[in-house]
């Protein structure tokens, strides 16, 4: 069935005025990137329907956060995918825009649509957790009364134990011997290394 000219250009007027909104979308773990990156070069699909991909995708996000963790005095840190296996995109939700998401996740295996939209404010609240998991998300190696050495600073080279742990700033409280007299000190976690 054939549309009149009429028909074609009120749809169109109509996905026009259509708002991106926010929808998640549930994909094959570890390959986020990898699917926003395929999804992006199958635009040229719509670009042969007159349709620039650009104009209806609006953003792409995978929440990530760091993670440190400080092992035998030194800081490691990665950053890892805070809800692995989904993306969130940020889309003008078309007829058009409907069957290229859903022939690309059928024909790629990929994932699915999973919710209806989500409001900018539900999406930033995300957001701003992930943004806390980024500061908070830190494991830490050491224990009161560990055995640790000091590799720099005026004390560098002294062994000594653990006295307490202070996390909110970062420090160790540290209890070596100077003189025959016990002293404590306070250091940076990374400027220790474990020895037990």
């Amino acid at each position: 069935m054939f549309m009149k000219k009429e028909d074609v250009e009120v749809k169109q007027k109509e996905q026009e005025e259509v708002q991106p909104r926010w929808y998640i979308f549930r994909v094959q773990t570890g390959h986020e990137d990898g699917i926003i990156n395929s999804l992006k070069s199958s635009f040229s699909i719509l670009k042969k329907d007159g349709i620039d991909g650009n104009e209806f995708f609006k953003e792409f996000s995978i929440p990530k956060h760091s993670v440190v963790k400080y092992v035998n005095g030194k800081k490691n840190e990665k950053v890892v995918n805070t809800y692995p296996g989904y993306i969130f995109m940020k889309v003008k939700m078309t007829d058009n825009i409907i069957l290229f998401l859903r022939n690309f996740f059928r024909n790629n295996g990929f994932g699915q649509i999973l919710s209806q939209p989500i409001t900018d404010k539900e999406y930033q609240d995300m957001m701003d957790k992930v943004n806390g998991m980024s500061k908070k998300s830190q494991e830490f190696a050491f224990r009161i009364g560990q055995r640790v050495r000091i590799n720099s600073g005026s004390f560098s080279s002294m062994e000594g134990n653990i006295y307490a742990i202070d996390e909110q700033n970062k420090t160790l409280n540290v209890s070596i011997m100077i003189f025959n007299c016990e002293t404590k000190i306070d250091v940076n976690y990374d400027q220790v290394s474990v020895l037990d």
